[in-house]
Protein backbone atom coordinates (compact mmCIF):
# COMPACT_ATOMS: atom_id res chain seq x y z
CA UNK A 1 0.00 0.00 0.00
CA UNK A 2 1.49 3.32 -1.19
CA UNK A 3 0.48 6.83 0.45
CA UNK A 4 0.67 9.94 -1.18
CA UNK A 5 -0.98 13.47 -0.16
CA UNK A 6 -1.31 17.00 -2.14
CA UNK A 7 -3.11 19.63 -0.89
CA UNK A 8 -6.45 21.00 -2.39
CA UNK A 9 -5.36 24.79 -1.33
CA UNK A 10 -2.06 24.72 -2.96
CA UNK A 11 -0.77 25.04 1.43
CA UNK A 12 1.70 23.23 3.11
CA UNK A 13 0.36 20.61 6.28
CA UNK A 14 1.71 18.56 8.85
CA UNK A 15 0.56 15.32 7.88
CA UNK A 16 0.32 12.02 10.03
CA UNK A 17 -0.12 8.46 8.27
CA UNK A 18 -2.08 5.75 10.40
CA UNK A 19 -2.52 2.05 9.41
CA UNK A 20 -2.98 -1.24 11.25
CA UNK A 21 -3.78 -4.36 10.89
CA UNK A 22 -5.77 -7.08 13.51
CA UNK A 23 -5.04 -10.59 14.64
CA UNK A 24 -7.69 -11.73 12.52
CA UNK A 25 -5.55 -11.83 9.57
CA UNK A 26 -4.37 -15.41 10.97
CA UNK A 27 -7.76 -17.65 11.93
CA UNK A 28 -11.32 -17.95 11.74
CA UNK A 29 -12.11 -18.30 15.18
CA UNK A 30 -11.66 -15.12 17.24
CA UNK A 31 -11.52 -17.07 20.23
CA UNK A 32 -8.00 -18.81 19.41
CA UNK A 33 -5.11 -17.25 20.95
CA UNK A 34 -2.18 -15.55 19.26
CA UNK A 35 1.32 -14.67 20.04
CA UNK A 36 3.14 -11.62 18.17
CA UNK A 37 6.34 -9.68 18.06
CA UNK A 38 8.14 -6.56 16.23
CA UNK A 39 11.25 -6.43 14.71
CA UNK A 40 13.74 -4.62 12.21
CA UNK A 41 14.13 -7.04 9.18
CA UNK A 42 17.00 -5.54 7.17
CA UNK A 43 15.68 -1.94 7.55
CA UNK A 44 11.98 -2.85 7.67
CA UNK A 45 10.24 -2.82 11.02
CA UNK A 46 7.77 -5.76 10.89
CA UNK A 47 4.59 -7.04 13.22
CA UNK A 48 4.07 -10.54 12.92
CA UNK A 49 1.70 -12.41 14.35
CA UNK A 50 0.40 -16.33 13.97
CA UNK A 51 -1.96 -18.66 16.71
CA UNK A 52 -0.13 -19.77 19.38
CA UNK A 53 -1.85 -23.49 18.27
CA UNK A 54 -1.51 -23.91 14.42
CA UNK A 55 -3.23 -26.62 12.37
CA UNK A 56 -1.42 -27.43 9.39
CA UNK A 57 -3.50 -27.93 6.01
CA UNK A 58 -6.59 -26.82 8.07
CA UNK A 59 -9.62 -23.67 7.50
CA UNK A 60 -11.67 -22.25 9.85
CA UNK A 61 -14.19 -20.04 7.51
CA UNK A 62 -12.27 -19.82 4.80
CA UNK A 63 -8.68 -18.82 6.67
CA UNK A 64 -5.53 -21.15 6.90
CA UNK A 65 -5.12 -22.03 10.69
CA UNK A 66 -1.06 -22.21 10.55
CA UNK A 67 1.46 -19.98 9.27
CA UNK A 68 2.15 -15.76 9.92
CA UNK A 69 0.68 -12.33 8.91
CA UNK A 70 3.05 -9.67 8.81
CA UNK A 71 2.99 -6.17 8.59
CA UNK A 72 6.03 -3.96 7.54
CA UNK A 73 7.18 -0.91 6.28
CA UNK A 74 10.13 0.60 6.20
CA UNK A 75 12.48 2.25 8.99
CA UNK A 76 12.55 6.15 8.38
CA UNK A 77 12.11 9.87 10.26
CA UNK A 78 8.84 10.36 12.03
CA UNK A 79 7.95 6.50 12.27
CA UNK A 80 6.40 5.09 15.15
CA UNK A 81 5.18 2.10 16.34
CA UNK A 82 2.47 0.12 18.87
CA UNK A 83 0.77 -3.00 19.45
CA UNK A 84 -2.33 -3.35 21.98
CA UNK A 85 -6.02 -3.07 22.29
CA UNK A 86 -7.43 -1.65 19.28
CA UNK A 87 -9.57 1.41 20.59
CA UNK A 88 -6.26 2.37 22.59
CA UNK A 89 -3.82 2.62 20.26
CA UNK A 90 -6.00 4.25 17.60
CA UNK A 91 -7.45 6.69 20.20
CA UNK A 92 -3.49 7.79 20.88
CA UNK A 93 -2.70 8.20 17.50
CA UNK A 94 -6.12 10.64 17.30
CA UNK A 95 -4.65 12.44 20.26
CA UNK A 96 -1.19 13.05 19.39
CA UNK A 97 -0.75 12.03 15.58
CA UNK A 98 2.22 9.41 17.29
CA UNK A 99 2.60 6.22 18.87
CA UNK A 100 4.30 5.31 21.80
CA UNK A 101 6.95 2.06 20.34
CA UNK A 102 5.52 0.21 22.90
CA UNK A 103 4.46 -3.27 22.44
CA UNK A 104 1.46 -5.03 24.28
CA UNK A 105 3.02 -8.52 26.15
CA UNK A 106 -0.44 -9.72 27.50
CA UNK A 107 -0.91 -12.61 24.59
CA UNK A 108 -4.39 -13.40 24.48
CA UNK A 109 -7.17 -13.96 22.48
CA UNK A 110 -7.99 -12.39 19.15
CA UNK A 111 -11.65 -11.27 20.49
CA UNK A 112 -9.86 -10.57 23.92
CA UNK A 113 -9.54 -7.04 23.86
CA UNK A 114 -8.74 -7.44 19.91
CA UNK A 115 -4.83 -6.85 19.52
CA UNK A 116 -3.82 -4.57 16.39
CA UNK A 117 -0.55 -3.98 15.01
CA UNK A 118 0.18 -0.25 13.91
CA UNK A 119 2.48 2.17 12.07
CA UNK A 120 2.20 6.05 12.47
CA UNK A 121 4.16 8.05 10.10
CA UNK A 122 4.58 12.02 10.30
CA UNK A 123 5.85 13.47 7.24
CA UNK A 124 5.92 17.00 8.60
CA UNK A 125 4.34 20.19 6.65
CA UNK A 126 4.32 19.31 3.04
CA UNK A 127 1.40 20.34 0.26
CA UNK A 128 2.03 17.67 -2.17
CA UNK A 129 3.86 14.44 -0.83
CA UNK A 130 4.14 12.41 -4.53
CA UNK A 131 7.73 12.34 -4.51
CA UNK A 132 7.93 10.74 -1.02
CA UNK A 133 4.86 8.25 -0.73
CA UNK A 134 4.79 6.25 2.11
CA UNK A 135 4.84 2.53 2.04
CA UNK A 136 3.11 -0.10 3.89
CA UNK A 137 3.64 -4.28 3.16
CA UNK A 138 1.19 -7.09 4.17
CA UNK A 139 1.23 -10.74 3.88
CA UNK A 140 0.34 -14.16 4.89
CA UNK A 141 3.52 -16.71 4.93
CA UNK A 142 3.10 -20.17 5.35
CA UNK A 143 4.96 -23.32 4.61
CA UNK A 144 3.86 -25.69 3.14
CA UNK A 145 1.14 -24.67 1.35
CA UNK A 146 -0.38 -26.99 0.02
CA UNK A 147 -1.04 -31.30 0.04
CA UNK A 148 -1.58 -32.57 -3.33
CA UNK A 149 -2.27 -36.49 -4.14
CA UNK A 150 0.87 -38.28 -6.61
CA UNK A 151 1.23 -41.12 -8.37
CA UNK A 152 1.08 -44.29 -6.06
CA UNK A 153 -1.69 -42.34 -3.80
CA UNK A 154 0.58 -40.74 -1.86
CA UNK A 155 0.52 -36.99 -0.44
CA UNK A 156 3.54 -34.31 -1.62
CA UNK A 157 4.01 -31.30 -0.02
CA UNK A 158 4.06 -28.42 -2.27
CA UNK A 159 5.95 -25.26 -0.77
CA UNK A 160 5.93 -21.50 -1.85
CA UNK A 161 7.69 -20.76 -5.33
CA UNK A 162 9.31 -18.03 -3.47
CA UNK A 163 11.65 -20.22 -1.35
CA UNK A 164 13.71 -20.91 -4.72
CA UNK A 165 14.85 -17.23 -4.97
CA UNK A 166 14.58 -16.18 -1.04
CA UNK A 167 15.99 -17.64 1.91
CA UNK A 168 14.13 -15.52 4.38
CA UNK A 169 10.99 -13.08 4.73
CA UNK A 170 12.87 -10.06 5.26
CA UNK A 171 14.81 -11.09 1.61
CA UNK A 172 11.59 -10.61 -0.25
CA UNK A 173 10.55 -7.47 1.01
CA UNK A 174 11.07 -4.46 -1.69
CA UNK A 175 9.17 -1.46 -1.86
CA UNK A 176 10.68 -0.05 -5.81
CA UNK A 177 10.02 -2.75 -8.07
CA UNK A 178 7.02 -3.81 -6.57
CA UNK A 179 5.55 -0.61 -6.97
CA UNK A 180 7.04 -0.01 -10.44
CA UNK A 181 5.31 -3.65 -12.14
CA UNK A 182 2.07 -2.64 -10.71
CA UNK A 183 1.94 0.41 -11.79
CA UNK A 184 3.34 -0.93 -15.43
CA UNK A 185 0.09 -3.71 -15.12
CA UNK A 186 -1.96 -1.21 -14.10
CA UNK A 187 -1.24 0.86 -16.99
CA UNK A 188 -1.44 -1.79 -19.72
CA UNK A 189 -4.89 -3.06 -18.10
CA UNK A 190 -5.96 0.60 -18.67
CA UNK A 191 -4.73 1.06 -21.88
CA UNK A 192 -6.24 -1.97 -23.29
CA UNK A 193 -9.42 -2.41 -21.71
CA UNK A 194 -9.98 1.43 -23.32
CA UNK A 195 -9.71 0.74 -26.14
CA UNK A 196 -12.36 -1.63 -25.91
CA UNK A 197 -14.76 0.21 -23.39
CA UNK A 198 -13.64 3.25 -21.02
CA UNK A 199 -16.16 2.56 -18.12
CA UNK A 200 -14.62 -1.01 -17.71
CA UNK A 201 -11.22 -0.03 -16.82
CA UNK A 202 -11.69 0.07 -12.75
CA UNK A 203 -13.90 -2.87 -12.92
CA UNK A 204 -11.04 -5.19 -14.91
CA UNK A 205 -7.91 -3.70 -12.81
CA UNK A 206 -9.89 -4.76 -9.76
CA UNK A 207 -11.27 -8.04 -11.41
CA UNK A 208 -7.39 -8.98 -12.17
CA UNK A 209 -6.16 -8.18 -8.62
CA UNK A 210 -8.94 -10.51 -6.92
CA UNK A 211 -7.51 -13.09 -9.64
CA UNK A 212 -4.08 -13.01 -8.95
CA UNK A 213 -4.68 -12.83 -5.24
CA UNK A 214 -6.67 -15.91 -5.36
CA UNK A 215 -3.60 -18.13 -6.71
CA UNK A 216 -0.93 -20.01 -4.66
CA UNK A 217 2.63 -20.70 -6.87
CA UNK A 218 4.12 -24.17 -5.44
CA UNK A 219 6.85 -25.96 -6.00
CA UNK A 220 8.30 -29.78 -4.58
CA UNK A 221 11.18 -30.77 -2.82
CA UNK A 222 13.57 -33.22 -4.86
CA UNK A 223 14.61 -36.23 -3.10
CA UNK A 224 17.80 -34.39 -1.18
CA UNK A 225 15.37 -31.97 -0.24
CA UNK A 226 16.28 -29.20 -2.12
CA UNK A 227 13.25 -26.90 -3.75
CA UNK A 228 12.76 -27.71 -7.05
CA UNK A 229 11.75 -24.50 -9.14
CA UNK A 230 11.03 -26.26 -12.53
CA UNK A 231 8.13 -28.40 -10.66
CA UNK A 232 5.81 -25.32 -10.73
CA UNK A 233 1.87 -26.14 -9.96
CA UNK A 234 -0.41 -23.53 -9.81
CA UNK A 235 -3.37 -24.00 -7.34
CA UNK A 236 -6.92 -21.54 -7.45
CA UNK A 237 -8.75 -20.86 -4.64
CA UNK A 238 -11.70 -20.55 -6.75
CA UNK A 239 -12.44 -20.62 -10.37
CA UNK A 240 -10.54 -17.39 -13.07
CA UNK A 241 -8.89 -19.90 -15.61
CA UNK A 242 -9.24 -17.51 -18.49
CA UNK A 243 -7.37 -14.45 -17.13
CA UNK A 244 -4.33 -15.64 -16.10
CA UNK A 245 -3.47 -16.04 -19.79
CA UNK A 246 -3.20 -11.97 -20.40
CA UNK A 247 -0.74 -11.15 -17.64
CA UNK A 248 1.77 -13.84 -18.30
CA UNK A 249 0.41 -17.29 -19.90
CA UNK A 250 2.82 -19.38 -18.58
CA UNK A 251 0.18 -18.76 -15.45
CA UNK A 252 -2.03 -20.93 -17.40
CA UNK A 253 -0.18 -23.55 -17.92
CA UNK A 254 1.01 -24.37 -15.07
CA UNK A 255 -2.46 -23.91 -13.48
CA UNK A 256 -3.45 -26.97 -16.06
CA UNK A 257 -0.19 -28.97 -14.64
CA UNK A 258 -1.62 -30.59 -11.43
CA UNK A 259 -4.63 -31.40 -13.47
CA UNK A 260 -2.94 -33.17 -16.31
CA UNK A 261 -0.41 -34.58 -13.96
CA UNK A 262 -3.29 -36.44 -11.62
CA UNK A 263 -5.27 -38.04 -14.86
CA UNK A 264 -2.12 -38.72 -15.96
CA UNK A 265 -1.52 -40.58 -12.58
CA UNK A 266 -4.64 -43.89 -12.91
CA UNK A 267 -5.73 -42.53 -9.43
CA UNK A 268 -8.86 -40.95 -10.68
CA UNK A 269 -11.66 -43.82 -12.14
CA UNK A 270 -14.11 -41.57 -14.20
CA UNK A 271 -13.38 -41.29 -18.36
CA UNK A 272 -13.67 -37.27 -17.81
CA UNK A 273 -11.64 -34.35 -16.28
CA UNK A 274 -11.77 -34.18 -12.51
CA UNK A 275 -14.14 -31.11 -11.30
CA UNK A 276 -11.89 -30.50 -8.16
CA UNK A 277 -8.58 -32.00 -6.26
CA UNK A 278 -11.01 -32.23 -3.50
CA UNK A 279 -13.58 -31.47 -0.79
CA UNK A 280 -11.48 -28.85 1.26
CA UNK A 281 -9.00 -26.33 0.11
CA UNK A 282 -5.08 -27.16 1.14
CA UNK A 283 -5.76 -30.75 0.90
CA UNK A 284 -5.54 -32.03 -2.99
CA UNK A 285 -6.32 -35.43 -1.86
CA UNK A 286 -8.59 -35.69 -5.09
CA UNK A 287 -11.30 -38.05 -5.57
CA UNK A 288 -10.15 -41.46 -5.88
CA UNK A 289 -13.60 -42.81 -5.59
CA UNK A 290 -15.04 -40.65 -8.52
CA UNK A 291 -17.73 -39.64 -6.21
CA UNK A 292 -16.81 -35.87 -7.23
CA UNK A 293 -19.72 -33.90 -9.00
CA UNK A 294 -20.02 -35.59 -12.63
CA UNK A 295 -19.42 -32.28 -14.65
CA UNK A 296 -18.17 -34.61 -17.42
CA UNK A 297 -18.37 -32.20 -20.77
CA UNK A 298 -17.78 -29.02 -18.13
CA UNK A 299 -15.02 -29.79 -17.37
CA UNK A 300 -13.12 -31.98 -20.30
CA UNK A 301 -14.28 -28.61 -22.53
CA UNK A 302 -12.31 -26.40 -19.61
CA UNK A 303 -9.30 -29.00 -19.89
CA UNK A 304 -8.90 -29.23 -23.35
CA UNK A 305 -9.82 -25.33 -24.36
CA UNK A 306 -7.65 -24.22 -22.00
CA UNK A 307 -5.09 -26.33 -23.12
CA UNK A 308 -5.38 -24.90 -26.35
CA UNK A 309 -5.48 -21.65 -25.40
CA UNK A 310 -2.81 -21.67 -23.57
CA UNK A 311 -0.65 -23.23 -27.04
CA UNK A 312 -2.46 -20.38 -28.77
CA UNK A 313 -0.88 -17.21 -26.43
CA UNK A 314 3.11 -19.30 -26.44
CA UNK A 315 2.85 -21.72 -29.44
CA UNK A 316 4.01 -24.39 -26.84
CA UNK A 317 2.98 -27.67 -27.73
CA UNK A 318 5.52 -29.66 -25.33
CA UNK A 319 5.10 -30.27 -22.09
CA UNK A 320 -23.43 -33.70 -17.47
CA UNK A 321 -23.80 -31.18 -14.85
CA UNK A 322 -22.51 -27.86 -15.47
CA UNK A 323 -21.46 -24.70 -13.31
CA UNK A 324 -25.02 -23.37 -13.82
CA UNK A 325 -26.16 -25.74 -10.96
CA UNK A 326 -28.42 -23.80 -9.88
CA UNK A 327 -30.74 -25.21 -12.23
CA UNK A 328 -29.79 -29.36 -11.24
CA UNK A 329 -29.14 -31.91 -13.63
CA UNK A 330 -30.78 -29.87 -16.90
CA UNK A 331 -31.06 -31.53 -19.93
CA UNK A 332 -30.59 -30.09 -23.34
CA UNK A 333 -28.19 -26.92 -22.01
CA UNK A 334 -27.28 -24.44 -24.75
CA UNK A 335 -24.47 -22.84 -22.62
CA UNK A 336 -22.93 -26.77 -21.92
CA UNK A 337 -23.55 -27.82 -25.59
CA UNK A 338 -21.81 -24.89 -26.68
CA UNK A 339 -18.96 -25.33 -24.17
CA UNK A 340 -18.78 -29.18 -25.93
CA UNK A 341 -18.94 -27.91 -29.41
CA UNK A 342 -16.05 -25.41 -28.36
CA UNK A 343 -13.88 -28.66 -26.66
CA UNK A 344 -14.05 -30.27 -30.25
CA UNK A 345 -13.36 -27.47 -32.38
CA UNK A 346 -10.42 -27.01 -30.00
CA UNK A 347 -9.25 -30.67 -30.67
CA UNK A 348 -9.53 -29.87 -33.94
CA UNK A 349 -6.82 -27.29 -33.76
CA UNK A 350 -4.74 -29.53 -31.34
CA UNK A 351 -4.83 -32.56 -33.88
CA UNK A 352 -3.78 -29.85 -36.37
CA UNK A 353 -0.62 -28.87 -34.25
CA UNK A 354 0.00 -32.38 -34.08
CA UNK A 355 -0.22 -33.41 -37.31
CA UNK A 356 -3.00 -35.57 -37.33
CA UNK A 357 -4.52 -34.36 -40.24
CA UNK A 358 -7.43 -37.32 -39.93
CA UNK A 359 -8.54 -36.05 -36.70
CA UNK A 360 -7.99 -33.36 -37.34
CA UNK A 361 -10.82 -33.25 -40.60
CA UNK A 362 -13.12 -35.45 -38.00
CA UNK A 363 -13.36 -32.81 -35.53
CA UNK A 364 -13.80 -29.92 -38.07
CA UNK A 365 -16.24 -31.98 -39.51
CA UNK A 366 -18.45 -32.55 -36.33
CA UNK A 367 -17.66 -29.05 -34.55
CA UNK A 368 -19.36 -27.56 -38.14
CA UNK A 369 -22.11 -30.00 -37.61
CA UNK A 370 -23.23 -29.77 -34.43
CA UNK A 371 -23.01 -25.27 -33.98
CA UNK A 372 -25.17 -25.43 -36.73
CA UNK A 373 -27.88 -27.44 -34.43
CA UNK A 374 -27.16 -25.71 -32.08
CA UNK A 375 -28.04 -22.78 -33.77
CA UNK A 376 -31.58 -23.96 -34.19
CA UNK A 377 -31.92 -25.13 -30.96
CA UNK A 378 -30.37 -22.92 -28.93
CA UNK A 379 -31.84 -19.73 -30.20
CA UNK A 380 -35.41 -18.62 -29.65
CA UNK A 381 -37.53 -17.28 -32.85
CA UNK A 382 -37.56 -13.56 -30.53
CA UNK A 383 -33.53 -14.09 -30.93
CA UNK A 384 -32.23 -14.73 -27.16
CA UNK A 385 -30.44 -17.62 -26.23
CA UNK A 386 -32.54 -20.13 -24.56
CA UNK A 387 -31.30 -21.96 -20.94
CA UNK A 388 -32.63 -25.12 -22.51
CA UNK A 389 -33.38 -26.12 -25.90
CA UNK A 390 -36.07 -25.39 -27.63
CA UNK A 391 -37.72 -23.66 -24.24
CA UNK A 392 -38.51 -20.03 -25.52
CA UNK A 393 -39.55 -18.95 -21.80
CA UNK A 394 -36.12 -19.41 -20.41
CA UNK A 395 -32.90 -17.17 -20.69
CA UNK A 396 -29.72 -18.47 -20.72
CA UNK A 397 -26.15 -16.49 -20.27
CA UNK A 398 -24.14 -17.74 -22.40
CA UNK A 399 -20.54 -17.49 -20.38
CA UNK A 400 -19.14 -19.84 -22.65
CA UNK A 401 -18.79 -18.18 -25.96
Amino acid sequence: MSLTVKSTDGKAHNIQFYSDISAEWVSGDNSLNVTWSTNNLNGVLAHQVQLQNQGQYTEINDHTQYGSAYYGTNTASGLSYATGQNSVIRAQFISSGSLGNSQDIALRAISDRWPVFAFARDIGSTSDSSANPVGFAVGHVRDPLITYIVAGNTMQDRHPYWLSKFATVSDCVEYQHAVNASNAMDNKVTSDTNAIYTDYAPITALSLRQAMGGIEITISKTSSGVYDPNDIFIYPKEISSDVYLYPNPDLGKRLLAPIFTHQRSGLYPNKWSVHDFGSSYLVANGHNNGGDEAMAVEESGNMIIMALSYYRAKKDSTDQLSTDDFAGHLANQTNLAIKGIIGIRAMFEIATVLGQSADASTYSIKASSYVTQWEKYAISSEGHLMLQYNSPSSWGMAYNL
